[in-house]
């Protein structure tokens, strides 16, 4: 599974992950390549089942750590650091790569997995690191009524 790339933005100098999908798709023609659009409407996908059915996304930033969730490997073209993308890549969620022969060297070696084992051995990893994370929903709606009660 591919995401375009967020041509237009400044930060952006070539569209990697459309030259690595064209790269997968002349070398390994039996792979089933999906690209979902990124200025277009998505109303046609179904992204989450995608991501959690995907054997692997090439894509930029989002829909990473979207897939590191499900526990789909996950490589990240995204030429602009963030803290978001730092936290996947050291917890092994995604790696970064900022060529195309990188890109599809990585979704080669991926591919070649033992899917069945390794897939469920990262869907457990996934689980391990997301079950850990908190958000303190009750905590923030007392804190809300809270404030808004003192103004």
């Amino acid at each position: 599974m591919c995401r375009e790339t967020e041509w237009p933005s400044a930060y952006t100098g070539r569209d990697i992950v459309r030259d690595a999908a064209s790269a997968l798709r002349r070398r390994h023609p039996g792979w089933q390549i999906v690209n979902i659009p990124r200025y277009r409407a998505h109303r046609d996908y179904d992204i989450p089942s995608l991501l959690a059915n995907a054997q692997l996304l090439i894509g930029g930033g989002t829909m990473c750590i979207e897939a590191a969730y499900y526990g789909t490997p996950a490589i990240a073209t995204r030429p602009v650091p963030s803290r978001y993308m730092e936290w996947l890549f050291d917890h092994h969620l995604a790696v970064k790569s900022l060529s195309v022969a990188r890109t599809v060297r990585h979704a080669k070696q991926v591919m070649a997995a033992d899917r069945t084992a390794a897939a469920r051995k990262r869907r457990a990893a996934a689980q391990r690191v997301f079950r850990r994370m908190n958000f303190a929903l009750d905590n923030l709606v007392e804190l809300i009524l809270q404030t808004g009660s003192s103004a």
